[in-house]
């Protein structure tokens, strides 16, 4: 790894546990985070697999890119993109048209979507994909300040997936 690699790395690092301690010792929610970042993880690999196997030349890729550890907020995040990706748009996950993935960015396979991303913490990406060309891409940057709000958080991810399926690609 150069040495522009390993700083990122370390500012993402540190971004991340800062974020751990300051969110996790401050935000209180009345939500229920009892469901693991593994079961949800085992969910949304369950419903992939019961796609119709090749995927679309186009479709939209929602990613929730943490780092290996999460604090409840960073699981309340994960849990709510996932509910708002499965309640709102079955039909699409369904047809291959819509994807869901949960990546820790701290393993070497996936570390590579700090820069691609430019990534400063846990993240919602939204990718446009044409074939295995990454067409356009979208941070929800929202999804801190909503992260212990659950309504607001759902119909915003909802809102920022359904302009991003039409055609709204900022980058």
């Amino acid at each position: 790894m150069d040495t522009r690699g390993r700083f990122v790395r370390t500012i993402f690092d540190a971004v991340l546990l800062v974020f751990a301690l300051g969110w996790s010792a401050g935000a209180q929610t009345s939500e229920d985070t009892t469901l693991s970042p593994d079961a949800i993880q085992a969910a949304g690999k369950a419903l992939l697999a019961g796609t119709s196997g090749d995927a679309p030349v186009e479709r939209v890729l929602v990613y929730y890119l943490h780092g290996t550890a999460r604090c409840p907020t960073c699981q309340n995040i994960e849990k709510f993109t996932y509910e708002a990706v499965t309640a709102n748009f079955g039909a699409e996950l369904a047809s291959g048209a819509m994807e869901w993935h949960s990546l820790d960015v701290m393993t070497d396979e996936h570390r590579h979507f700090v820069e691609d991303f430019q990534l400063v913490a846990q993240s919602v990406v939204l990718v446009r994909m044409a074939g295995d060309r990454m067409e356009a891409w979208k941070n929800l940057e929202q999804v801190w300040p909503l992260a212990h709000q659950k309504e607001a958080f759902l119909a915003y991810v909802t809102e920022e997936l359904r302009a991003f399926l039409e055609g709204d690609t900022p980058r």
